[in-house]
This record gives C-alpha cells, structure tokens and sequence, in this order.
C-alpha cells in the first residue's frame, strides 16, 4: 500500500456552514431573556443603615442573622417583620422556639390587628408533621419546609395576592423527621441527619424559589430573614472556626450575613437601669459586622443597641433613655428621674 501525495498549491475548497440562527436554537430549547425586577432593599431603620452601611435586606433572598443566643438576634427579625407590614407586605412569623415576645414586637410598631401569619410549632405539628407520622411530638425541619412551600405555591396559584417576608426565628432549633422518628423509638440520632434534612429542605426554597421571584413575570415577591445560633469550633482551622447550629446550609444559601455579638464568646453589653435595687434592661449592646454580602460586596462593623422599642446607635442611648424611662421604670414599679442609674454589665461568656 502507499500513500497518495496531495499537492498543498491546490485551491481547498471551503466547508460551506448551514445558516445558523440563536433565536431559532433558543426557541427549540424554550429559553428566553427574562428581564428582573431592579434590586430592592426592606429598610430596617437609621441604626441599622448607619452600622451596616446597606438600605436594609435584599428582598427576594435569604438574610441571616447569627450569634450566640442573648445577643439581640430577635431584634433583628422582628425588624423585618414590622417594616414589612409598614409597606405592605404579609410579614409570616415562623416560631420555631416559642418564644416570640408579642409585647416586643407592638413596642417596636407592629400592629397584630393588621395583615400577618405567625405559626409556632403546635401549628407546624398539627398541619404538617403528624401527617406525616401521627405519634410526632414535636414539629420538624421538613415542616417548616413544606409550609414555606405552600405559602409560595399560593402566591403563584394567585391565592396569595401579597407580597410576603418570611421572618424565621430560628434556624438549627428543629430536629428532622428521621431523628424524630428515632426518637420515638428511644434510638440513637445522628446530629448529620439534621444538618442532611436542612440542606435537602431549604436549598430549593432559597437557591431557586425566594429569589425566582424577583422575575418581572412574578406578580409578587418572597424576602426571608432568619435567625441562627453560633458555636465556635477551637479545633478548625488552626485559629478556629464559626460553626452554625444544625448545619451549614443556611449560610451557605444565604446572599447576606449579619454577625451580632462576638465570635468565641457573647461579647456583648447588658446595659441596664436601677432605681431603689430595683433592675430593668434598657437593652443588649453588641457588635455588628457583616459577615457575607453578595449582594453589593459592602461589609461595614459597629455596635448596635438591640431593645424592646428597635434596633438603636450606642450614641443615642442617652437620648434613648430619657425617650423611654417613664416606661422602663413603669416595668418594676417605680416612676421619676431620680436616683436613675444606667449600669453597663460586659458579658464575655460563653454559649453553654
């Protein structure tokens, strides 16, 4: 056999393309160029936008708020929930500790005459989890899922026609129905399950379904804001490491970050007042910086006053004082500005 020589000084002839055409190809494959609703900020105050250095929280994402527990996170959400109804949009409270202070949130304007959601877990229980499995005891985290879920698919089936801001306190406070079912069962759990049903749970909700709503194409749109406890991993990282209390997977999908307090221990300020050895907290003052934006990539720190009336600047604590002294002194029974001292209490400990 041998080979045939081709005479390189021949004219090749050109490989003539097919007409090509992007619009046709995008057709056939069904994308489209969907215009977004230009980014848009739920204010949460002058203290917040002075400290943080944002207008507020993106709406159509998750925010998160971490810290140890007693470090004015709360505050935080309850924020959002009240400037949500402020501008006319559905705040949904998800309790999934009980513990929401009714009185701290009218004290900071929300009006609970007018349009809200609040659950508990009774409700999550009841409506969700023994559907699932009659003799739960307790709500879980795919409860929690499921609703926020429905809630959505309502605003899409135009049931729900408002504008809603999810207000979670808190994440990692629920076990997942695998480690409850354990449970029933007096076996042992294994923490990973939560951490697994966490991720499995809220990935979509918040990687997909929460800021698909910012398309021109949705009539309304979903913000959240939830609240996470800290623990610090010594052993990580050489220097160590902020680890979040039932998993990662908030933080992961969260686009924006708030660290309140410190970072291996509270490290925050009880600031009170005394009248006759009588004490009332004025509030919890603490360190804030933004731990993940990526949302404008501004990452400002200071300090915040969180209180039962909003979120205040260690500057205007004087003048917030003398606001707010006949009804703070009203709390242990006593009136008037004498003998009124402010006792500022460093709580460096750690989470237990």
């Amino acid at each position: 056999m041998g080979r045939t020589l081709i005479n390189d000084s021949e004219e090749k002839k050109p490989i003539k393309k097919k007409e090509f055409s992007l619009a046709d190809f995008k057709q056939k494959f069904k994308i489209s160029d969907e215009d977004v609703k230009p980014l848009s900020w739920l204010p949460m105050g002058s203290a917040y936008q002075e400290v943080i250095g944002l207008e507020g929280i993106p709406r159509c994402e998750l925010t998160l708020v971490r810290g140890y527990s007693d470090t004015g996170k709360s505050t935080f959400v309850y924020a959002a929930a009240v400037s949500g109804q402020q501008n006319g949009e559905l705040p949904i409270i998800i309790d999934t500790e009980n513990a929401m202070k009714k009185d701290h949130l009218t004290k900071m304007g929300f009006d609970f005459d007018l349009p809200h959601l609040y659950v508990d877990t009774d409700y999550l229980l009841q409506n969700y989890g023994k559907k699932y499995n009659k003799e739960f005891k307790e709500s879980s985290i795919e409860d929690i899922s499921e609703f926020m879920h429905d809630i959505l698919d309502a605003q899409e089936k135009d049931e729900l026609q408002m504008d809603v801001v999810f207000c979670i306190d808190s994440f990692g406070s629920s076990d997942c129905r695998k480690t409850l079912s354990a449970k029933e069962k007096d076996k042992e759990a294994n923490n990973m399950w939560n951490a697994g049903a966490m991720e499995q749970c809220f990935k979509g909700i918040f990687h997909q379904r929460i800021p698909s709503t910012r398309k021109v194409s949705k009539k309304y749109t979903a913000t959240a804001i939830g609240v996470q406890k800290i623990w610090f991993d010594s052993q990580a990282g050489g220097q160590g490491v902020v680890r979040h209390k039932g998993g990662e997977s908030a933080y992961s999908v969260a686009r924006l970050i708030i660290h309140v307090g410190g970072v291996k221990t509270r490290g925050v300020e009880k600031i009170n007042i005394t009248k006759n050895k009588k004490v009332t907290s004025l509030g919890i003052l603490a360190p804030v910086k933004v731990a993940k934006n990526h949302v404008s990539n501004i990452s400002f720190e200071g300090k915040i006053l969180s209180t039962s009336y909003g979120l205040v600047l260690e500057s205007e604590l004087e003048e917030f004082k003398k606001n707010h002294l006949s009804e703070l002194l009203s709390e242990i029974g006593e009136d008037g500005d004498d003998d009124v001292q402010l006792v500022r209490i460093q709580d460096n400990s750690k989470e237990e």
